[in-house]
């Protein structure tokens, strides 16, 4: 919590970044580090984030109420 809050990590592709360079990513240790920190959702750009082992992320993320979202990116040039 910050200030009585929770906290939210949201992860997604720079708007004009080569995803082949610049690839948003979330694994384990993403939601490690949110168990840590009482980060209660992760929210990823669909389609450009890479997440490494999915299942065991997802199976951790629910034991943790850890909600995890995918939004469809946005250009940023509309």
């Amino acid at each position: 919590l910050v200030n009585g809050k929770p906290l939210r990590l949201v992860k997604s592709s720079k708007g004009r970044a080569h995803l082949l360079f610049d690839v948003p990513v979330a694994g384990l240790a993403t939601i490690d580090a949110m168990i840590e920190t009482n980060t209660t959702a992760l929210v990823v750009d669909a389609g450009r984030t890479l997440l490494l082992d999915k299942d065991e992320m997802i199976l951790r993320a629910n034991q943790a109420g850890i909600t995890i979202a995918a939004y469809p990116h946005l250009d940023q040039d509309a």
